[in-house]
């Protein structure tokens, strides 16, 4: 009986164990997968921001432009691995008529360049995944007989990406890799369901509440008396005045910092319903624009079937020379 009892007991606690382990296992896995690490920008004209996790799955969704925001509109790409959002954009880019076509009154289009830069702080991380954007982009192109060709460039300027989002330099020039990517994540999901042609009024009113409010002045003082603190010559009497004046302004600059973030969050709710009337005229347009290329990329595609051989020559061409370009 006690035997019994005594492996029942060994048997519940090996269960325990495997259900802590199993719980630490998935908590881990979910933590790196949601760790963002690089930012990937593709440019057809159309020209988008991904933010990438540690796997290469998309985070988050920046449209630079309104062609980009079009293009977007009906499709959610977090999630997506990052050469299956990039083959996404380019079919999207393909059947929306940004790409130059053949046809009989077309016989010579021009080379479209595919750009594809990733911002990384440490670029040996992301150089296979360069080569495999490349790859993907450049298949399409060749069974498509599409004369095109991908460019990919690897940059460890973070602030360079972030300041197309609408960051400035000066707020992330003493940031961390680490902090650059997660104010670049925490924007991202802000700007979330935010229309193009409302961003100019949201930061307008964000400079305008932060000169009503006294922000940057008080933000200036903060910095000046930190700065007063690191004098090696101040006597302790002084130092105890400047770290009273110091906790006062810190004070008010937290109380402002509420007040504006409160104020930003309210205007971004406002923003977000005008913004969904937007789409639904973003989506129209994007119908619109397909239903108007079907014809050509029919005759494109016939004129492929026939002209294949030369047309292949002439992609080939048309890569060596932006091989050429880039060396």
């Amino acid at each position: 009986m006690k035997s019994a009892v005594r492996k029942s007991i060994i048997i519940a606690l090996v269960l325990v164990i495997a259900a802590v382990t199993m719980g630490v296992f998935f908590a881990l896995n979910k933590s790196k997968e949601q760790q963002p690490n690089a930012v990937m920008e593709l440019n057809l004209n159309p020209s988008v921001q991904l933010l990438l996790d540690n796997d290469n799955k998309v985070m988050s969704v920046n449209c630079l432009n309104e062609d980009a925001e079009i293009l977007l509109s009906d499709q959610d790409l977090e999630g997506k691995t990052a050469e299956e959002a990039t083959k996404i954009f380019i079919e999207l880019s393909f059947e929306a008529g940004y790409l130059n076509l053949y046809s009989e009154d077309n016989t010579n289009p021009e080379g479209k360049k595919f750009e594809i830069s990733i911002y990384c702080e440490i670029p040996d991380e992301v150089l296979e995944l360069k080569d495999k954007l490349v790859q993907v982009a450049n298949d399409f192109f060749d069974e498509n007989g599409v004369i095109a060709g991908a460019v990919a460039n690897i940059s460890d300027n973070l602030s360079k990406a972030i300041e197309k989002i609408g960051v400035k330099v000066e707020e992330v020039y003493n940031l961390t890799k680490d902090q650059v990517l997660d104010l670049y994540n925490k924007t991202s999901q802000e700007l979330k369901k935010l229309a193009l042609s409302v961003k100019d009024e949201l930061n307008s009113f964000i400079e305008s509440a932060k000169q009503n409010l006294d922000f940057e002045n008080i933000k200036a003082k903060l910095i000046e008396i930190k700065e007063q603190l690191e004098d090696i010559f101040l006597t302790d009497e002084m130092k105890e005045e400047l770290n009273k004046l110091l906790e006062q302004f810190q004070a008010q600059f937290q109380e402002v910092l509420n007040v504006l973030k409160q104020q930003i969050q309210e205007k971004i709710e406002t923003l977000k319903q005008s913004s969904s009337e937007i789409f639904v005229v973003v989506k129209e347009q994007l119908e619109e624009k397909i239903d108007m290329t079907k014809d050509l990329i029919e005759a494109h595609k016939e004129y492929f079937e026939l002209h294949k051989e030369a047309i292949e020559n002439a992609i080939k061409a048309y890569r060596e020379t932006l091989n050429t370009e880039a060396a």
